[in-house]
């Protein structure tokens, strides 16, 4: 597949971070070097990961407060399929849907490579909703495998991510480990025997509450609010559900026609 990627106008908006994470400086020789063989792709990946990072910190900022971390991961996976299924902005073939795909799984492959279990965890819970896994893409085998990796690390949607929460009592002490407060928040609220959980939420938020960093757009951005979503001129469809049905019918169409035309 050609690994060109441009993110839209709005997918740019979103995942705009104001504040620059601290990325280790190289020599001016060294970052010649690296920028003559980084390409578009992996440029815009690194920064959006970048962005998603100091997000994944800033959050913890109010992990006490359950429904609004709710609110902040449910935006935030609801926009992504958005930005998969139309890129936020117009309507778009099943081929750059599958382009977009990729781009995902390799941002959330990144973020579990780099302990950004936030970040990893909104993209995967996005990827594998019903809007997305009913079009039945083919995937290729590096999309494949580094789906297989994360479902491995983390367990899967239908059991929230049950793995990610064992890895959590693990691993929570070390410093650079960002855990996902969707599977904290889940787990904290469904039954006292997690309630172990508090220490690590109090650790987290002390260690994060000052930051400097902000959010990016994509949680705080109510789906409904996008330019695509606002442009369809129909009361009946101001629910996200039905909004998500509409986008995926839209590509689901493509593919049944291509498939009539063969």
């Amino acid at each position: 597949m050609n690994r060109k990627f441009i993110l839209s106008n709005t997918g740019l908006y979103l995942f705009t971070q104001a504040y620059k994470s601290n990325i280790p400086k190289y020599g001016c020789l060294k970052q010649i070097v690296l920028d003559l063989f980084t390409t578009e792709y992996d440029k815009s990946l690194n920064d959006t990961f970048n962005n998603m990072k100091c997000s994944s910190i800033k959050i913890y900022e109010f992990i006490k407060n359950s429904d609004k971390i709710k609110t902040l991961n449910q935006n935030a996976i609801n926009n992504i399929i958005i930005l998969i299924l139309t890129n936020g902005e117009t309507t778009i073939t099943p081929l750059i849907v599958k382009k977009n795909i990729r781009f995902y799984i390799d941002l959330a492959f990144k973020a579990m490579k780099n302990e950004d279990h936030q970040t990893a965890i909104v993209i995967l819970s996005a990827l594998q909703n019903k809007h997305i896994i009913g079009l039945n893409i083919n995937y290729n085998k590096s999309m494949k495998n580094k789906l297989n990796k994360m479902f491995e690390k983390y367990g899967y949607l239908n059991d929230n991510y049950l793995l990610h929460l064992i890895d959590i009592y693990k691993k929570y002490i070390i410093s650079n480990y960002i855990p996902s407060t969707k599977v904290i928040n889940y787990f904290i609220n469904k039954d006292k025997l997690y309630l172990n959980l508090s220490d690590i939420i109090n650790l987290k938020n002390l260690k994060y509450k000052n930051s400097n960093y902000k959010l990016c757009p994509l949680y705080i951005t109510k789906p409904t609010r996008l330019l695509i979503s606002k442009s369809i001129n129909n009361n009946k469809l101001r629910n996200i559900n039905d909004l998500l049905s509409l986008y995926y019918s839209n590509i689901q169409h493509q593919i049944n026609l291509k498939k009539l035309k063969k």
